[in-house]
């Protein structure tokens, strides 16, 4: 009997951490990488830069994230000062036939990043950036990185 007692606290006190722990239960796809604290674990899994069209101006760069605390992925553009930004992070699911992403339109100039998105073994993901520095399609900068696979 003692024995079945501590065997549902262990059990409980498993599932309770479980449940709190960033790396394991909760998905966080659409939140931001920063408020959510994931970002402390990131590094940079692929970098591309954001070429104009017509000029071939280069003018930012889109990075893709990982948050090996949180399993995410999210992706960065660092880019010129009158450019207006949009990201995209996607993820192919293959068995549903279909692609998971999350996108934001955000600000003008500088470091930007978009929410992120959560990848789960087999995954593969990608970010993708444009930058708009004018209003014709001569000025805007696109770029995206290759994919990689979470095994």
């Amino acid at each position: 009997m003692k024995i079945r007692m501590v065997a549902a606290a262990l059990l409980a006190a498993s599932a309770t951490l479980l449940a709190t722990s960033p790396a394991n239960a909760l998905d966080y796809t659409g939140k931001d990488p920063y408020k959510s604290g994931c970002a402390r674990s990131a590094r940079v899994l692929k970098t591309a830069d954001l070429i104009t069209y017509a000029d071939k101006k280069d003018v930012g760069d889109v990075k893709l994230m990982w948050s090996s605390t949180c399993k995410t992925s999210w992706g960065e553009v660092e880019v010129s000062p009158q450019a207006d930004v949009s990201i995209l992070v996607a993820t192919d699911l293959k068995e549903r036939g279909k692609t998971s992403y999350v996108k934001l339109k955000k600000g003008r100039g500088g470091r930007h990043w978009g929410p992120m998105l959560s990848v789960l073994r087999g995954r593969c993901t990608y970010a993708w950036a444009e930058a708009r520095t004018g209003s014709y399609a001569k000025d805007v900068g696109l770029g995206d990185t290759d994919m990689v696979c979470r095994r």
